[in-house]
C-alpha cells in the first residue's frame, strides 16, 4: 500500500507531460525573416524616359493686346474744379483707364452739408476727334437733394481727356473737370 499515494502524483505528473507536449497544442508558425536592406544602388530601377507628344498649334492666334495708349493707367484724384475754381471740398477718387473701359469711384471727403457727394461707375470709351464717347455701362451718382441717381446704362457722354503732367483732366467742359495723377 505504500506504494498507492504515489500514483496520483505519477498520474498527474504524466497527464502534464502529455497536455504541454507539442503534440497537443495547436502550432504556431515562426514569424517570417526580416529581410535584409539591399544596397540602394540595387533598389533603383531606371525610368524610362516619358514620350514626347506633340502639341498641335491652335488653328486660330491667339488674340494680341493692343499697344498700351498714352492714357491708360490707373489714377488718384489730385482736384475737382467747378465753373472755374477749384473746389475747396476735400475729394478723394481713383480712377482707372483701359484699352476699352474706364472705370470711376469719386467721393466727397467731408461735406459741410452733411450729405455725401460720389459718382461711380464703369464706362466703355472710345476716342471721337478731339473728344472722347463714353457709354455708361452702370454708374451712380449723388443729386442736389444727397439722393442716389442710377444712371442709364447705354447713355453716351461726351468728355474731353487731356494728357497733363503727371496726369489726366477729364473735362466735362472748359470750366468743369477732375484732375487725375497717375499711380500707376
Amino acid at each position: 500500500m505504500s506504494s498507492s499515494p504515489r500514483w496520483p502524483s505519477l498520474l498527474a505528473g504524466l497527464c502534464a507531460g502529455v497536455f504541454a507536449s507539442p503534440l497537443w497544442q495547436d502550432p504556431v508558425p515562426p514569424p517570417p525573416p526580416v529581410p535584409a536592406p539591399a544596397p540602394a544602388e540595387a533598389t533603383a530601377e531606371p525610368v524610362a524616359e516619358p514620350a514626347t507628344v506633340p502639341v498641335p498649334k491652335p488653328a486660330k492666334p491667339p488674340l494680341s493686346t493692343p499697344a498700351r495708349g498714352p492714357t491708360e493707367g490707373v489714377y488718384a484724384l489730385r482736384r475737382r474744379v467747378s465753373d472755374g475754381l477749384v473746389d475747396a471740398a476735400a475729394c478723394s477718387g481713383y480712377m482707372a483707364i483701359t484699352n476699352r473701359h474706364l472705370f470711376l469711384c469719386v467721393a466727397e471727403d467731408s461735406p459741410a452739408s452733411g450729405r455725401v457727394l460720389f459718382r461711380a461707375g464703369v464706362r466703355s470709351w472710345r476716342p471721337e476727334k478731339d473728344r472722347v464717347r463714353t457709354t455708361i455701362l452702370n454708374g451712380w451718382l449723388t443729386d442736389a437733394d444727397g439722393g442716389i441717381v442710377v444712371e442709364r446704362a447705354g447713355h453716351e457722354e461726351l468728355r474731353k481727356i487731356v494728357l497733363v503732367k503727371g496726369g489726366v483732366q477729364v473735362k466735362q467742359d472748359e470750366r468743369n473737370w477732375l484732375e487725375f495723377e497717375r499711380i500707376e
